[in-house]
């Protein structure tokens, strides 16, 4: 299944308007019987897939029973993640898998680092997602490619 890169905008304390172009793709978040539909970056450079802690709330995961982990690289630093099992689908593939829920999630305004914005979707990384799928980025058209492996 192809997916389009979605441009995210944003505005820098100095009023400047910028939009990156990020491989962000729609999918359903499932925990035994409810799911969540929701959005994650497709990202090569993440080790886990990783969620905002509410979205284990909504799916009636107690968050604190999973695997407590550490996590670098997406709030200030090290952050605390617990590690569930979960379900995600992707175009009409469901698949189980692992991922961090994480309350710090957070993202830096790459035109001014001190500045920290909300991440408004989760990540897709290596364990729980890439293990699972082939993935094909194209960012020259900004689109990407995404297929079941083979069992």
């Amino acid at each position: 299944m192809k997916f389009s890169y979605i441009r995210l905008k944003s505005e820098t304390p100095e009023g400047i308007l910028y939009a990156s172009a990020r491989p962000v793709i729609p999918i359903k978040v499932w925990h035994e019987q409810k799911s969540v539909r929701y959005e994650a970056l497709v990202d090569s450079g993440a080790d886990i897939s990783m969620f905002h802690a509410e979205l284990a709330e909504v799916l009636g995961i107690n968050l604190k029973q999973g695997k407590e982990i550490s996590l670098y690289g997406i709030g200030h630093g090290q952050s605390k993640g617990y590690v569930h099992d979960i379900e995600i689908e992707i175009g009409g593939w469901r698949v189980p898998c692992f991922a961090a829920f994480c309350s710090d999630l957070i993202r830096p305004d790459p035109l001014n680092p001190g500045r920290k914005q909300g991440l408004h979707y989760g990540i897709l990384g290596q364990d729980g997602f890439f293990d699972k799928f082939v993935v094909k980025f194209d960012r020259k058209v900004e689109q990407l490619e995404i297929t079941p492996k083979s069992s």
